[in-house]
Order: C-alpha cells, then sequence, then structure tokens
C-alpha cells in the first residue's frame, strides 16, 4: 500500500493513473449505452421486403399451360399473399403463338395480409398444333401501376 501511496505522490503519475481511469469509465459507459441504443432504436434500421404473391393451379405445371389444337379450358387459379402488408398483383401471359383468353371472374388485384383471390378464365387454342402458354403474376405495392411487357389478363 505503501508503494501505491508515494507512487501516486508524484503529480505526472497522479495525472496519468487519472488519464488511465477516466479512459477506462468512458469505455465501459460507450460499450453499456451502445448496446442501450442498438436495442431500442424504433425504425432506424430500414427493412425492405419483396412483395409475395404466389400463383397456383391443378392446370400449371410449372406456370404453364398446355393446350391441344383447338382446345379450350377454363382454368381456375389462386393467387395467395404471403406478405405482411396489402399488396396488389396483375396477371400476365407470354405465348409465341395466338391464344385468346377470357375472364370469367373480374377481380381488382389487391390482396390483404393473408388474403387469397380465386379467378377462372378461359383459354382457347384456335391453332391446328398445340401451344404452351406461360402464366405469372406480377406483384406491386398499392398506389403504384404495374406495367410488362407480356400480354395483361
Amino acid at each position: 500500500m505503501k508503494k501505491m501511496l508515494d507512487f501516486l505522490s508524484r503529480p505526472r503519475n497522479m495525472i496519468f493513473s487519472l488519464l488511465v481511469m477516466f479512459a477506462l469509465v468512458v469505455g465501459l459507459l460507450k460499450v453499456s449505452f451502445s448496446y442501450y441504443i442498438e436495442d431500442s432504436t424504433n425504425g432506424a434500421q430500414l427493412k425492405l421486403d419483396t412483395i409475395d404473391n404466389r400463383l397456383s393451379s391443378n392446370d400449371l405445371k410449372d406456370g404453364i399451360l398446355y393446350l391441344n389444337p383447338y382446345e379450350s379450358k377454363a382454368i381456375t387459379m389462386s393467387v395467395t399473399s404471403y406478405n405482411e402488408y396489402e399488396s396488389t398483383y396483375k396477371l400476365f401471359y407470354d405465348c409465341k403463338d395466338e391464344v385468346t383468353i377470357e375472364k370469367f371472374t373480374d377481380y381488382d388485384g389487391v390482396l390483404g395480409a393473408g388474403e387469397t383471390d380465386k379467378i377462372t378464365i378461359l383459354v382457347a387454342n384456335p391453332n391446328s398444333y398445340s401451344v404452351e402458354a406461360k402464366i405469372f403474376v406480377q406483384n406491386g405495392y398499392v398506389g403504384n401501376s404495374i406495367v410488362s411487357d407480356y400480354n395483361a389478363i
């Protein structure tokens, strides 16, 4: 104990000791407040979500509809929202050959969290050969328009 008192009795050793203690206290305070601030942030971190609306149908195989020559088919599809918020969707199709599509069901294209829309369409192949039509859903945020280079249903 005498050695410690003798060490602290010198002015430069006292200043050095105070600086070390100050650095130690500031470091500990910084660590403790950084944990506090990290845990209590409210909206400081932005989480980007992708819109997840999925199309399903028993008549589609991997999103593709196969039609024989001169065949017409009524197809019932379901669009399900796997989002925690309201979103919009629009159905499109892509086909190299001519097909006609008529909607039986009117839909507004807006889904709430976890909702499902059932849509029925009539697809006809007027050709003398088989065709493949890819049917898919394009997603969007409410209030924004959905634009695509493909044919809308």
